[in-house]
């Protein structure tokens, strides 16, 4: 699935929060996508239900060669 803006994903991580979800993370660094399992946890001791930051928009898309 794909989302269509930062609303849609977080809706989607809320809804499906102490599921095991699946998703496709780029790295920069390597210039490379990979599949992170996850389980979105309010409880996990930091801010939201990630535990991380999600960018969102033009400035973040996978680059084209």
């Amino acid at each position: 699935m794909s989302f269509k803006s930062l609303e849609e994903f977080a809706k989607y991580i809320e809804v499906n929060e102490g599921a095991l979800i699946r998703l496709h993370v780029y790295n920069v660094d390597h210039e490379a996508v990979r599949e992170v399992s996850l389980t979105p946890n309010k409880n996990w001791g930091g801010d939201g239900l990630l535990g991380c930051d999600v960018s969102f928009g033009y400035f973040n898309k996978i680059p084209i060669r």
